[in-house]
């Protein structure tokens, strides 16, 4: 089957072949026709009859090899980028002028602030003058203004503890010296009693009964006798000086 193909292929092959070749054979003699058969003869021969034979292109096969390395693109360069122009000398003079002044113009950043110190704690200024409570004729009570002076003692010791408190008990001289002595020491175990009730620790306080022997005022009226009875309170520093 495939042999009869190529065979009748090859047969119109030949046979165009020869239609062209008698083709141009005919052509001729068709021209020279006329002048053998006694007609006339004419100067211009008629153009030759221009058969165009259209020619195919070969084929090349370009073998490739898929081993082979790949060809590398040529590296393109990349255009130059061209700087900007430089300022001219009197903009250039401007610019750097206007840095100049808004360097000046920026605000300088403000230190920081030193820390606080801390302001000394005042010393207390503590009062130490002696509190004198009175008392009435042959009594070992207190009054309500001798309480009032203790509660402002006791505030007052608060803010030193260290203090030292010496209560000494006095009588006038009317009486025995024997009972002034017990009234005295009386009236001086009361003061301490009531410090003692009001926080004042037993240790700091020391008592003591002085009876007639060391009156405030001397004499026998009744302003003198007052004043000897009586009961006094001194704060003393941790050596014992009296304040």
């Amino acid at each position: 089957m495939v042999a009869t193909s190529w065979t009748l292929g090859g047969l119109l092959v030949f046979g165009l072949c020869d239609v062209l070749a008698l083709d141009l054979l005919v052509a001729p003699r068709a021209l020279e026709a006329p002048a053998e058969r006694g007609g006339p003869a004419t100067d211009t021969a008629p153009p030759p009859r221009e058969v165009a034979v259209k020619r195919e292109a070969p084929v090349v096969a370009v073998a490739v090899d898929p081993a082979a390395a790949p060809v590398a693109a040529a590296p393109v360069a990349a255009a130059p980028v061209a700087a900007p122009p430089a300022p001219a000398s009197g903009a250039g003079a401007a610019a750097v002028a206007q840095d100049v002044v808004a360097a000046v113009a920026a605000p300088t950043p403000a230190a920081e602030a030193p820390a606080p110190v801390a302001a000394p704690v005042p010393v207390a200024t503590i009062d130490r003058t002696p509190v004198v409570l009175h008392f009435a004729s042959d009594r070992a009570t207190l009054s309500s203004d001798s309480s009032a002076q203790l509660d402002a003692l006791v505030a007052r010791l608060d803010l030193d503890t260290a203090d030292a408190i010496e209560i000494i008990g006095h009588a006038d001289d009317r009486g025995s010296e024997r009972y002034n002595d017990e009234l005295s020491a009386r009236r001086m175990h009361r003061v301490r009693d009531y410090l003692a009730a009001h926080g004042v620790a037993p240790a700091r306080m020391t008592g003591r009964a002085a009876g007639e022997h060391e009156p405030a005022e001397a004499g026998e009226g009744p302003d003198a006798l007052a004043a000897n009875r009586r009961v006094e309170i001194r704060v003393q520093d941790p050596e014992g000086s009296a304040r």
